[in-house]
């Protein structure tokens, strides 16, 4: 709901761009690739682990990264790669983070992919596995960033941030 109000206000300085905007920001909420549909599929058998990844929060990362570029006044096709890697990334880290933390550093209950049988990369992958996944993706994101003004700090930053999501015990051992 609060995007919805940014893009509504942000609106008086652009309005030829609001439109897009929405649309991005519905489609990859919704459903059949978005967020709903991502937390629809936990409760199916049978979902492939990189499509669930892909709604659960990548179509948001996707928006996020391609309405910057709408934003500004730019193509957004180039910043989609970038989103996508970037959501599967996060939810690489989150299935880590649901796996091998407590309540109390996630912020939330954990243990509950395998508990409910939802998809995990840890689960599918192995903990090492995982690791090895996010960092390929975050890599994957970083060589994704077009060429813009700042795109070699946003590539660093992309990388030291999306390291910080790999839980501090797993860090250690896995460097």
């Amino acid at each position: 709901v609060a995007a919805f109000e940014t893009l509504a206000r942000g609106a008086l300085t652009a309005p030829a761009r609001l439109p897009a905007l929405v649309t991005m920001l519905a489609r990859a909420a919704g459903t059949p690739f978005g967020l709903v549909a991502g937390q629809a599929w936990e409760s199916e058998p049978n979902v492939a682990l990189q499509h669930y990844h892909r709604a659960k929060t990548g179509a948001m990362f996707v928006a996020s990264a391609m309405a910057g570029a709408v934003a500004a006044g730019r193509d957004p096709e180039p910043w989609r790669a970038v989103g996508a890697y970037l959501g599967e990334a996060y939810q690489v880290a989150d299935d880590l983070l649901d796996a091998h933390e407590g309540p109390d550093v996630a912020g939330k209950p954990t243990r509950q992919d395998a508990r409910l049988g939802r998809p995990s990369a840890v689960l599918e992958h192995g903990t090492g596995g995982a690791i090895a996944q996010l960092r390929a993706l975050v890599g994957h994101a970083a060589a994704a960033v077009p060429a813009c003004p700042g795109a070699e700090a946003l590539r660093l930053m992309v990388v030291a941030m999306a390291e910080r999501l790999v839980p501090a015990e797993l860090r250690r051992t896995a460097a």
